[in-house]
């Protein structure tokens, strides 16, 4: 059994200091959970590194976040999909509306959250 404390008094999810793992059966939200945590993670200027297999969920992701909050908060945004060989990506909104993974050095990220991780080994 994981227990952690998901919330701090002033209403903000915060994670516990030596990480969080979600691990439940398909469609019970562990993917909602942790978009959540990454989304509180970005509005504090923090950077953040969604890893998955599946482009599409990574640009979903950041659909989700353009629409929730602003597309700022992409800035703080970097995707890994497979190839994971390709390295990081950012994510960037284009003239027309669309988002673009876009290359980019590696950063030190505040989290990292890799959705379905045991398809990434």
């Amino acid at each position: 059994m994981l227990e952690a404390t998901c919330r701090a008094d002033d209403g903000h999810l915060q994670l516990p200091s030596n990480g969080l793992r979600l691990e439940a059966p398909p469609g019970t939200g562990q993917t909602f959970v942790a978009l959540h945590f990454l989304l509180e993670q970005l509005r504090r200027g923090e950077r953040v590194l969604f890893v998955s297999r599946a482009e599409a969920l990574a640009l979903f992701v950041a659909k989700w976040i353009c629409t929730r909050e602003s597309a700022h908060l992409l800035e703080g945004l970097d995707v890994l999909v497979t190839p994971l060989s390709d390295g990081p990506r950012c994510c960037v909104v284009t003239a027309t509306g669309y988002i673009e993974l876009q290359p980019v050095s590696a950063e030190p990220y505040s989290l990292v959250v890799a959705d379905d991780a045991h398809h990434l080994y």
